[in-house]
């Protein structure tokens, strides 16, 4: 995937994280990742998955490495956010910049008559013809739940760009796929009759991920449990990949402490086919991986839910 493919969600545009063998679940992903994919966030997320979803600045089908910057973080991935405004009425819209805080508000609040009357007629025609279409499509959208305004740029042409730190709501989601708490994100707003309106489609979102710190833990006390035989059948439900091999952890004799690998990238080498098409490319850029030294080795999946790791797969060992 290159810097150019993107998917269209009501919140924007993000990268096309779904790649041309996923299966239809993938491709729906894309269909409703427009708010996501804002800054890759918004075209996943709101598009959020677009904005809110993928990786950043990496290309989508390319293993991310265990760098200092993928084991650090983005500094702002947790960072607080101020609580939504109240907003300005669709009607009073007259700069772009309160423009975009009402309709923020308004989806933040779950208002989406009122955020849909902040859409350019283009979206509304094109998109949503009617408050119900858009009113019923945010059932597969991430939720937005705060923003901050880091810069605006209206060159008096008609069309202003707005750059923000977007909270949304963290989950993984066979839909959605992963998305990120927090993105950065760039909104484009037009000046129609007078009143300005966002223009999603031109929306981008590059979603933040935190620190790898965790994620050790989280595999430790998760195979611990497994050895344990402890019930976790409601999280294995989730599982991708061979679950079966988690469940080996009981129904084997395992050595008095299960060694755990160093926690690094998703690699190809991985055998990956089944978590590319659970999330598409992007993920890539969130997995994390820990070798599992049991009596049947295998390597564990987990990904980022807001700060908290999550186990997400099993992947046998290669």
């Amino acid at each position: 995937m290159t810097d150019n493919d993107h998917m269209d969600t009501p919140y924007g545009t993000m990268p096309d994280q779904s790649g041309s063998d996923a299966p239809s679940r993938s491709r729906v992903r894309t269909a409703v990742f427009i708010v996501l994919a804002l800054v890759v966030g918004l075209g996943a997320g709101l598009a959020l998955a677009g904005v809110f979803g993928s990786g950043g600045d990496q290309d989508a089908d390319t293993p991310v490495t265990t760098s200092s910057t993928s084991r650090d973080g983005d500094p702002e991935a947790a960072a607080e956010l101020p609580a939504p405004d109240a907003g300005i009425a669709p009607d009073d819209a007259t700069d772009p910049e309160q423009a975009l805080r009402g309709f923020l508000a308004a989806e933040a609040s779950g208002d989406w008559e009122t955020s849909y009357a902040f859409l350019t007629e283009s979206v509304q025609n094109t998109l949503y013809p009617s408050v119900a279409l858009w009113v019923n499509a945010h059932a597969d959208f991430p939720r937005i739940t705060g923003y901050r305004v880091d810069n605006v740029d209206d060159d008096g042409s008609g069309t202003a760009r707005i750059d923000t730190l977007t909270g949304f709501e963290p989950m993984i989601d066979p839909v959605i796929g992963l998305v990120a708490a927090r993105g950065r994100s760039t909104w484009t707003l037009q000046e129609e009759d007078g009143l300005w309106r966002v223009e999603t489609t031109a929306t981008e979102n590059r979603a933040l991920y935190p620190s790898q710190d965790g994620a050790d833990a989280a595999a430790r006390q998760w195979v611990d449990a497994r050895v344990d035989c402890a019930d976790t059948a409601a999280l294995e439900a989730r599982l991708v990949g061979a679950p079966v091999l988690a469940s080996q952890l009981c129904e084997e004799d395992q050595p008095d402490l299960v060694e755990l690998g160093a926690v690094r990238s998703l690699a190809d080498a991985d055998g990956t086919t089944a978590l590319l098409s659970e999330y598409g490319p992007d993920v890539y850029a969130w997995a994390r991986v820990v070798p599992v030294q049991s009596t049947t080795p295998f390597l564990l999946v987990l990904g980022p839910v807001g700060e908290e790791w999550q186990v997400v797969g099993v992947l046998p060992r290669t």
